[in-house]
């Protein structure tokens, strides 16, 4: 397989993994609830009227700070986030080294069938997570779960075509991961479900806020 083949296919194996994945640190983080009462400053013991209002001014800081993380966007930011690397599992690239031409197309049918069933799986997820709770991120929201689903449709029929290739010698193979490595091209450039959500102004701050997105923003 030629190096440009290589790499357009693990391209694509590193995108398909990075539509979700699991991470202990953030999925480990939580949302303050709503309705969580707001924390004091540390207690002190304002003598001049500076200090007053410096006092006042940490008491805002907290209030914006637990108010922003219990807004309906922010919890529903960490509950989609955390379900989407739930539904994420790192992806084993195809053996692209084999010894012999079967090999090799039987790693490429596999890689692509785990690569599609991971996608469905997402698609289902957003759906049971369900709409951001702002109706003004409803396009980017029917763009992100209909990318998915578009993917995934792509990635099976990739897959058949690798299924029906008749590939003889490693000549063929060479020919046939050439036009591979095209298609693959243009799949790796899908940013994931995250990524077409971001530049919504309602939703895209909850979502860089929320620790528990890192892993896709």
């Amino acid at each position: 397989m030629s190096a440009k083949a290589c790499a357009a296919v693990l391209l694509a194996a590193a995108t398909m993994a990075g539509c979700g994945g699991s991470d202990d640190d953030t999925e480990k983080a939580e949302a303050v609830p709503a309705g969580t009462t707001v924390p004091q400053a540390p207690s002190q013991t304002a003598t001049t009227e500076e200090e007053k209002k410096e006092a006042k001014a940490k008491e805002a800081a907290l209030a914006k700070e637990v108010s922003a993380t219990s807004s309906p966007e922010r919890v529903w930011a960490k509950k989609l986030c955390v379900a989407m690397a739930d539904a994420g599992k790192p992806l084993s690239p195809p053996n692209l080294e084999a010894p012999n031409v079967d090999t090799t197309q039987r790693s490429l049918v596999r890689f692509f069938t785990d690569a599609q069933k991971q996608l469905r799986l997402q698609v289902t997820t957003l759906e049971k997570v369900g709409a951001p709770p702002n109706d003004r991120a409803s396009t980017e929201w029917t763009q992100a779960v209909g990318g998915m689903e578009t993917i995934a449709q792509q990635l099976g029929v990739v897959k058949k075509s690798v299924q029906a290739a008749k590939l003889d010698s490693q000549k063929d193979l060479e020919k046939f991961t050439e036009d591979l490595g095209g298609q693959m091209e243009v799949l790796s450039n899908y940013p994931g479900p995250i990524a077409v959500l971001l530049p919504n102004p309602e939703i895209g701050p909850a979502l860089k806020a929320e620790p528990s997105c890192s892993k896709f923003t």
